[in-house]
């Protein structure tokens, strides 16, 4: 990592947040870098939520994965990072 790594959390049509590094981009895809699934759990004694995270696709090896984004509903980038 050089610092300079771009962070998006993109929310997909199947109802998935993830979370990962923007790669490349261009009018029809995006290439994201270790995506990661976030997913809040609920703690009603708490009246809070837990978010945890994991690999976007555990059964395989590959880290870099391209999302169509006619699949995207929303991208959020907090406005970069290492900036």
């Amino acid at each position: 990592m050089t610092g300079k790594e771009f962070y998006v959390v993109l929310k997909l049509s199947t109802g998935e947040q993830i979370m990962g590094m923007l790669e490349q981009e261009d009018s029809t895809h995006l290439q994201i870098i270790s995506p990661m699934i976030l997913r809040a759990i609920p703690v009603l004694s708490e009246g809070k939520e837990h978010i945890t995270a994991h690999p976007y696709c555990q059964f395989t090896d590959d880290n870099v994965f391209d999302i169509e984004k006619r699949n995207v509903i929303y991208i959020w980038s907090g406005g970069g990072s290492g900036e």
